[in-house]
């Protein structure tokens, strides 16, 4: 499979008449909307379009089911609207509200993330591992709901502090952060962590 479309595996999406539709676009978008998207298996981290229509508007709730996905993988729904990062692994669900008559994209995005990937990485004696990639840390290791983060860079000027769930993988926006290095540092009751991690 590629980023891009695959005859006979990845299937354009049909609209029904139940009056809302979910669809994505392809990584490598060609303009169509797709209700099947397949993708290579070494695949590094993905940012997938996602559409949602809806003719009578109101709630709308984003749940997935994960099969066979490795546990070092993060599958996280990204909300522009709102600013909303939400992992949807362990049955985690997110609720959005939408607009009567809504349609399109630009709003949805679903964020794959694998520690397997050719980012940089680092990790500390802690297991934890973490990296950052366009504007987004992965934080993979089990840490608690009373964690707790900083962003500094490496003229010790802190850029962002942050919250963790509890979990053993958490995506979290490190907001517009330029090309460079950065110090993370995760405080975790009286465990504490520091790593390197690359902007590129």
């Amino acid at each position: 499979m590629t980023k891009g479309l695959d005859p006979t595996y990845d299937a354009g999406l049909l609209r029904g008449s139940s009056g809302i539709s979910l669809y994505t676009r392809l990584v490598e978008d060609n303009g169509v909307d797709f209700a099947i998207q397949c993708l290579p298996e070494n695949f590094g981290n993905l940012i997938i379009p996602l559409g949602v229509d809806s003719k009578n508007g109101g709630e709308i709730t984003f749940s997935a089911e994960t099969m066979e996905l490795p546990a070092a993988w993060s599958v996280t729904l990204e909300d522009k609207t709102t600013g909303t990062l939400t992992s949807l692994k362990d049955n985690v669900v997110y609720k959005a509200i939408v607009a009567a008559g809504s349609s399109g994209m630009r709003r949805f995005y679903l964020h794959v993330h694998g520690i397997e990937s050719s980012v940089p990485q680092t990790t500390g004696t802690s297991g934890i591992k973490a990296y950052l990639e366009n504007g987004l840390i992965v934080v993979v290791g089990e840490v608690s709901s009373t964690a707790k983060g900083n962003l500094f860079d490496m003229s010790g000027r802190k850029l962002a502090t942050f919250s963790f769930k509890e979990g053993s993988c958490n995506v979290i926006s490190a907001g517009e952060v330029a090309t460079g290095v950065y110090l993370l540092t995760v405080v975790d009751g009286t465990n504490s962590y520091t790593t390197k991690v690359v902007q590129f």
